[in-house]
């Protein structure tokens, strides 16, 4: 490319470029030049960033899956690639095999009160204090995602109403669960409890979001399920 002019990037028509491309088209509008350019950041005083992508692009032959084997020394072979850069670039390419070759976790499906704990279980920070769960469900009942609301101390958190119906807005889910845990090793429901379900339910009720059940867990395994005790009929 000894004799090709490159525009420098200050020189482009601003909706050209890669970064802002990225933003208002969608990543599937960029060229593999494009995409690779903004890995890439800087050029130099001769090639701007896509033209420093297309050098890596040609010594692969344009192939993606020989350059994504290419190793930081041969990376940085490249007039224009930082052994840094050539690190990033690595490592991404690393990032994206990894994800090839990785099966899709399956997402579980709460049928019962023992699988909402176990889902529950995986995210759980600590039992020592306590902490306010929501579980947002498709309309199958898959768990979309499972998020702390609020965080407290050895007898109590606060819990926002708001905050779990904007969750659950945002999830578009159709079904929650929420659940918490008391540190005391008691996993009977307070009046306090009670009073948040109920309130929890109806809030949701006039978003036709459908509360399925408030868990109380331990550290020790033991749970109490609302649902199970027939606590929610009147929520």
């Amino acid at each position: 490319m000894e004799n090709y002019k490159s525009v420098p990037f200050k020189l482009w028509e601003v909706s050209d470029l890669p970064t802002t491309k990225i933003v208002e088209q969608g990543t599937p509008s960029l060229s593999n030049a494009e995409l690779l350019s903004i890995i890439v950041g800087k050029g130099t005083k001769d090639f701007n960033p896509v033209d420093i992508s297309r050098m890596l692009l040609n010594m692969a032959d344009n192939d993606l899956h020989r350059l994504k084997n290419l190793n930081v020394h041969e990376l940085s072979k490249i007039h224009g690639i930082s052994v840094a850069t050539a690190k990033t670039l690595a490592a991404c390419f690393e990032l994206s095999r990894r994800i090839n070759t990785q099966s899709p976790k399956e997402v579980a499906k709460i049928n019962n009160s023992e699988t909402a704990v176990k889902a529950f279980k995986e995210h759980w920070e600590s039992w020592d204090v306590e902490h306010f769960y929501l579980m947002t469900l498709t309309r199958a009942h898959k768990v979309i995602r499972v998020r702390k609301i609020s965080t407290g101390g050895m007898t109590g958190t606060v819990i926002d109403v708001r905050l779990i119906l904007k969750a659950a807005l945002e999830d578009k889910a159709t079904s929650i669960l929420v659940a918490h845990n008391h540190p005391s090793g008691n996993s009977a429901p307070s009046i306090a409890d009670a009073t948040i379900t109920k309130k929890i339910s109806d809030s949701a009720k006039l978003m036709d979001i459908n509360l399925l059940d408030h868990i109380i867990m331990t550290e020790h395994h033991s749970y109490h399920s609302m649902a199970d005790n027939g606590e929610m009929q009147n929520n």
